[in-house]
């Protein structure tokens, strides 16, 4: 346990200079509600973690058009992953984006993780596509070169960020932060994934957020 926590530390220090540096890139801090304290300030991803060390949780973002809410959640689910692999002493690496491209991902990502912008859509995938892809859901879909996208279902997929982290066993832990979007109007959604299996057509997946246990 002391051998994990030293190199734990080592690590932290290493990407301590990172974990200090501003996070949205208007250079301003992000206002979050939390579920004890009230409303703060995160100017950093130190700050962050040291939020979570204490107990606390995001409950909300006031105030945030929705572009910049969308920036600021992912920045911290961005602190979340460094503080993650920091706390399991996991090196990261350079993910593949063959395995890990768009295709692959509306193909193998299940049904669930399809874009969905009302409950009644959200309901309407548990019901009607349980055991199925992202795909299924928009059979027309087609790279266009960036991104997957479907006239028929007015919707689109891109990846928004890759990360994967290696531990000293060599196991790797894959994540995607998958955008997904009506082609028409201005409204999209980052959800970010640990991939925890590849073994069958559709993947095992499990959302991370800001609040995710670390």
């Amino acid at each position: 346990m002391k051998l994990k926590i030293v190199a734990g530390l080592f690590l932290m220090a290493a990407v301590g200079n990172a974990y200090c540096e501003t996070l949205m890139s208007n250079g301003q801090s992000i206002s979050v509600n939390l579920i004890n304290k009230g409303t703060t300030s995160i100017s950093n991803c130190a700050e962050y973690v040291a939020l979570r060390k204490e107990g606390e949780t995001v409950k909300d973002y006031p105030g945030l058009s929705d572009p910049d809410f969308r920036e600021a959640q992912d920045a911290l689910i961005n602190c979340y992953l460094s503080a993650y692999a920091n706390e399991n002493v996991l090196k990261e690496v350079t993910p593949s984006l063959t395995a890990l491209s768009v295709a692959n991902i509306v193909e193998h990502f299940p049904a669930q993780a399809a874009l969905a912008i009302s409950d009644e859509e959200v309901a309407k995938l548990k019901k009607n596509f349980i055991g199925k892809t992202i795909i299924d859901t928009a059979p027309d879909l087609k790279y266009d070169g960036a991104r997957m996208i479907s006239t028929k279902t007015d919707s689109g997929y891109m990846v928004w960020n890759r990360r994967a982290f290696k531990d000293s066993a060599g196991k790797m832990y894959s994540f995607i932060t998958l955008s997904s979007f009506p082609l028409s109007g201005t409204y999209a959604a980052l959800r970010t994934y640990q991939i925890l299996s590849e073994e069958e057509k559709v993947w095992t997946i499990k959302e991370v957020t800001e609040n995710s246990p670390l």
